[in-house]
């Protein structure tokens, strides 16, 4: 279980989440690891299962806290920006955290250490809409290359076999929201709906709700710019479910030891 909460630890930026895509798309992709960002990743609970809690100082994520609701244990995580191994206590889950921007791009080094030992590290290439992310896991020695791409009503998530492109494709997921902009879908290969999930908003506030068989979770976001109607009203469109696509409920690399 703790396995499980933690992958959401391990969402791009806009003025605004405009439809279930453009918020899946930034909790995919992490952009709450980005110093700043207009919309924060606030909380997430997976029903009967456990929590999250997310924290900032000046801008930039400082902690998280896992609860799991079956043995009542909680476990925290904490952030350190631009700092160097010594800030370290190496008494618990710490990250490392770098980060430098170039016009419109945005770039993530993230070192996480258990109780003092390296254990694996990310790095990211955000730009408008777009991330490209390289994972290490230095206890097995492997790596792994992902990039996502944001474009109207879908969002494709290509896993990579190893450092680049040239290693083949492991996977690829489409993520695709219904005519209205409040649901997406998980697609299996044949064309069957598995999962559903539903994006709301209220003032600015946003969740996302993944309800995929007796399975449910929430996130909660938050836009942080109060001075600035977070919500702007999109046409509706037609989508067309995509066949022969498969989807990860996380959308993430799953070869994680934690």
């Amino acid at each position: 279980m703790k396995k499980i909460l933690f992958c959401l630890l391990a969402a791009m930026q806009y003025a605004s989440a405009n439809s279930c895509t453009d918020l899946l798309f930034q909790f995919l992709s992490d952009s709450y690891l980005k110093p700043n960002t207009e919309i924060r990743l606030d909380s997430v609970s997976m029903v009967s299962e456990g929590s999250v809690k997310y924290s900032y100082v000046d801008g930039k994520l400082d902690n998280s806290r896992m609860t799991v609701y079956l043995d009542n244990s909680t476990t925290e995580y904490k952030y350190y920006w631009n700092q160097d191994p010594s800030k370290l206590t190496k008494t618990g889950y710490e990250y490392l955290m770098r980060d430098s921007s170039s016009a419109d791009t945005t770039y993530i080094f993230e070192d996480f250490y258990g109780f003092g030992t390296l254990g694996q590290q990310r790095s990211f290439k955000f730009t408008a809409n777009s991330v490209q992310l390289m994972t290490k896991i230095l206890d097995f020695g492997t790596s792994n290359y992902s990039e996502m791409f944001l474009a109207n009503d879908s969002i494709v998530h290509t896993n990579y076999k190893g450092n680049d492109k040239e290693s083949g494709i492991l996977s690829k997921t489409v993520y695709i929201s219904d005519s209205s902009d409040t649901q997406c879908y998980e697609i299996k290969p044949e064309g069957d709906t598995v999962s559903t999930i539903k994006f709301s908003s209220n003032e600015n506030n946003y969740t996302l709700t993944i309800q995929s068989g007796e399975f449910t979770s929430h996130y909660y976001f938050t836009y942080t710019k109060q001075e600035t109607t977070a919500i702007r009203k999109k046409s509706p469109r037609t989508s067309i479910l995509p066949k022969n696509r498969s989807f990860d409920l996380l959308g993430r690399t799953v070869n994680k030891k934690h």
